[in-house]
């Protein structure tokens, strides 16, 4: 079951964007999840971000991003031999 802030799908795999709604879909819920978690932990809040999600969609988490208003990002890579590392922070 995914935790408060989490998008999941029912059964995640590689070809799970079956129509142009299906992203439209994601970009709403994701602008959620961040006006959701700013309500509940504040201004102060770094948001880690940890995307295992087709490329395009990864691109939405970021479009959706406004950068005056949205909480600060900080986001990994999975790396195969050391698992998830911090890559770069966006203020």
């Amino acid at each position: 079951m995914p935790q408060s802030g989490q998008l999941c799908g029912d059964q995640p795999h590689n070809d799970i964007l079956r129509r142009a709604d299906d992203q439209a879909t994601f970009r709403r819920e994701i602008r959620r999840v961040y006006d959701r978690i700013k309500a509940r932990h504040g201004e102060g809040t770094l948001l880690h971000v940890f995307p295992a999600l087709p490329a395009s969609l990864a691109v939405e988490v970021g479009r959706v991003w406004m950068p005056k208003s949205d909480l600060p990002l900080r986001l990994y890579n999975n790396s195969r031999s050391h698992g998830f590392i911090s890559t770069f922070d966006i203020p």
